[in-house]
């Protein structure tokens, strides 16, 4: 009886003297976090440059201070969480996220035409806010392209305006390396349309 009475004043002992000594450790601490100048809602780095600190994810430095960053709807914190961006089917437009509008013939995209979060399909070119087909000319073929015609000459072709017109190769000579003009075979050279001796 007296050696458990005796074993639990002891573990009381221990435990008062434990509970003092974090107390006495921790309110140090605490004052000097405060007193090194780490603001609300941030926590120290042990990194051996910068101001010794970082804000929590949620909120971002400004002015040493951290701020709280105000995520609009159909947003979300990036990777960092120092920042918001728009999900995906949204884009950036002033303090919030605007619902992108796709166009008939397009899809969804994160480098879309012009910045505007859409990209034409295959076979049609983005004209303002919509996707118009391409006219293929004979003797072309699709470029996939989002820039110009959006279609290229076939080899033995050449591209006039909206056409493609047959190269015409005379006696003695052969398709360029283009495709679209022709060369003399050697040792001729060219003349007009022929290819004639030196």
């Amino acid at each position: 009886m007296i050696k458990a009475s005796f074993r639990g004043r002891q573990s009381r002992a221990v435990f008062i003297c434990a509970f003092v000594f974090v107390c006495a450790f921790a309110a140090p601490a605490a004052a000097s976090a405060q007193q090194s100048g780490i603001p609300d809602h941030a926590y120290t780095t042990t990194t051996g440059y910068g101001k010794g600190w970082e804000c929590l994810r949620g909120f971002r430095e400004s002015s040493g201070s951290c701020i709280e960053v105000k995520v609009p709807g159909n947003a979300h914190l990036n990777h960092r969480g120092d920042r918001w961006e728009c999900q995906r089917g949204y884009r950036k437009e002033s303090d919030g996220c605007a619902l992108i509008v796709v166009p008939d013939n397009a899809f969804l995209t994160d480098q879309g035409y012009g910045g505007i979060g859409w990209t034409c399909e295959r076979g049609y070119l983005a004209k303002g806010d919509r996707c118009e087909k391409i006219i293929l000319p004979k003797g072309a073929f699709l470029t996939g392209s989002s820039h110009g015609s959006g279609w290229e000459c076939e080899r033995g072709y050449r591209a006039m305006q909206d056409e493609c017109l047959p190269v015409v190769v005379p006696k003695n000579a052969h398709l360029g390396y283009d495709g679209d003009s022709w060369e003399c075979d050697e040792p001729l050279i060219k003349r007009g349309d022929a290819c004639v001796a030196k």
